[in-house]
């Protein structure tokens, strides 16, 4: 592959403008042939092909709807676009995407006490979630292990409840979400109990929380940070200073992502 395109493609696939490749293959049969000698080397570089196919396999990797049509689109195709797209979606040009059910997290007290909190099926997922009956201590953390120096981000993906929600505001209480490293905060947010029913009702915006339409689910997404290959990051949920009944909250996964 020429040096000079495969920068100029790069920059382009980089810049986030989806149609840039195809609207340059459109141009001419000499363009559309240079697209597709970047398109090969691009995804088997690195083995990066292997890798998201291996991804995909995994069973414990919980998907999006979206992710799953992205996948159908790779079925029976020879080398396109759209498996530069999938790389680079799932991020494996970067090498760290990783993902945790909540149902699997290190630590979580009362996790499986029907009273309290459960793991449920949900259909629109086809997997299973956990719901938040009612507890009055809740905290849940889990470690992650960093493998390659760079910048990260912890995400968390959790639904509010229409109904079921509840988050006493007794003494002007707030939930944490945290990035640590040890005893170390590396990055964190908040997020006051009075402000979970107006954040379900879109009336309070957070920077922090994005509202995703498939199934009612959020994003909330910490600060990046910076970890060293072999560090040990832990995300952390807390909400224990609170002694009232919070319920009608569920949680998909917990997600970490390189950046760069």
């Amino acid at each position: 592959m020429n040096e000079h395109w495969e920068i100029v493609f790069t920059h382009i696939l980089k810049s986030g403008n989806g149609n840039g490749l195809l609207n340059f293959m459109l141009a001419s049969k000499a363009c559309q042939r240079k697209v597709m000698d970047f398109v090969t080397h691009y995804v088997t570089s690195d083995n990066r092909l292997e890798r998201l196919f291996s991804l995909l396999k995994d069973q414990s990797f919980p998907m999006l709807l979206k992710e799953k049509a992205l996948i159908l689109n790779l079925k029976g195709r020879n080398l396109c676009l759209i498996h530069v797209k999938a790389v680079e979606y799932f991020n494996i040009a970067k090498g760290d995407l990783i993902r945790v059910n909540v149902f699997n997290v290190d630590y979580f007290p009362h996790l499986g006490n029907p009273h309290y909190i459960f793991r449920q099926f949900e259909d629109t997922l086809n997997r299973d979630i956990v719901h938040l009956r009612d507890v009055c201590w809740l905290l849940f953390r889990n470690k992650f292990h960093i493998t390659h120096n760079g910048l990260y981000e912890f995400s968390l993906r959790l639904r509010l409840r229409p109904g079921l929600l509840n988050w006493s505001t007794w003494s002007h209480n707030v939930t944490h979400f945290e990035a640590k490293k040890g005893d170390d905060v590396l990055t964190s947010e908040v997020v006051a109990a009075a402000e979970w029913k107006k954040i379900l009702a879109r009336t309070v915006l957070k920077p922090f929380i994005h509202f995703d339409n498939e199934a009612g689910f959020f994003w909330l997404r910490l600060e990046p940070f910076e970890a060293e290959a072999a560090d040990e990051v832990t995300f952390e949920m807390r909400d224990v200073v609170n002694r009232n009944w919070k319920s009608g909250m569920d949680w998909d996964f917990i997600q970490l992502k390189r950046l760069s």
